[in-house]
C-alpha cells in the first residue's frame, strides 16, 4: 500500500472526503470537508475540545502528505498576526464549528471559515475584528 493510500484511508476514517490525488497544480486549492452529525450539533459545546484535537491531528496528517514528510517532522509556525503556516508550503487553513471541519490546502494563500447556521453572528463586529478599517466602510 502506498503512503498516499494510507493517508487517504486515515483521512476518510476521520470522516473527511479525500481529494483524488495529493498533487497541487499551480494556483490550485484542495478543500477537505467533514460534516457534522446531528449529535455533534446538539452537543457542540461538549465536543469542542475533542473536535479541536481531531482537527489538529487531521491537519497534521494531511499537511504531512502534501509536504511529503512524516507528520512528526512538520514545523507549523505562526505569522505575525497568529495565522499558522508551514515553512516551504503548502499554504493551508483550518476551520471547525459544531463538529464540522474544513481544511483548505493550496499553492496560494488560502482562507476559509465554516459556521453553524444557527450561531448568531454580527457582520459588523466580525468585519471590525478581521478587516482593515477601509474594508469596513
Amino acid at each position: 500500500m502506498q503512503s498516499s493510500d494510507i493517508f487517504s484511508d486515515l483521512a476518510e476514517a476521520a470522516g473527511f472526503r479525500a481529494p483524488q490525488d495529493w498533487v497541487l497544480a499551480p494556483g490550485e486549492v484542495h478543500v477537505w470537508l467533514r460534516g457534522a452529525s446531528s449529535k455533534d450539533i446538539r452537543e457542540a459545546p461538549s465536543v469542542a475540545n475533542a473536535n479541536n484535537r481531531d482537527s489538529q491531528a487531521a491537519l497534521t496528517a494531511i499537511l504531512a502528505m502534501y509536504a511529503g514528510t512524516p507528520p512528526e517532522d512538520l514545523a507549523i509556525l505562526r505569522g505575525p498576526h497568529g495565522k499558522p503556516f508551514l515553512e516551504g508550503g503548502p499554504h493551508f487553513n483550518l476551520s471547525h464549528s459544531a463538529g464540522a471541519m474544513a481544511i483548505a490546502v493550496g499553492t496560494v494563500e488560502v482562507g476559509l471559515d465554516i459556521e453553524h447556521p444557527d450561531r448568531p453572528v454580527s457582520a459588523e463586529a466580525l468585519a471590525a475584528k478581521f478587516f482593515h478599517e477601509e474594508e469596513c466602510r
